[in-house]
């Protein structure tokens, strides 16, 4: 997966910019087992990630890293908690009115932008 996304040069645009803003950042490049320890075990303080909306569906996002349970926020570390963003999510989920569905995830990503577990890149 290493040589799928260009790590080395997107953490060096970030770097840069970081630096804009008076932060000196260290790159470390690690393998694949070391940065899921380090994930695992919070020891670090930025890590990049792809992941794509593949299915379109704001749930799929949504679910995985914000969620305080969900599969990305516990294997990469994120370790979100807050019980709001919870309840929106799963009032999200499964809600079937287009409109109330979609007011939920505005407000999902209003608490979203305002607590910041994540930062999304768009490459």
């Amino acid at each position: 997966m290493a040589n799928r996304w260009p790590y080395k040069t997107i953490a060096e645009i970030i770097q840069a910019e970081l630096k804009n803003f008076g932060l000196d950042v260290e790159i470390v490049m690690m393998e694949a087992g070391a940065w899921s320890e380090a994930l695992k075990s919070g020891n670090y303080h930025m890590s990049l990630s792809p992941y794509t909306l593949m299915t379109g569906d704001p749930d799929f996002y949504f679910g995985r890293w914000i969620y305080s349970d969900g599969q990305m926020n516990r294997a990469r570390g994120v370790g979100y908690r807050s019980s709001e963003a919870d309840r929106l999510v799963l009032n999200a989920a499964r809600e079937t009115d287009v409109a109330k569905r979609k007011a939920l995830y505005g407000e999902l990503r209003k608490l979203v932008a305002e607590d910041v577990p994540v930062v999304l890149l768009v490459r």
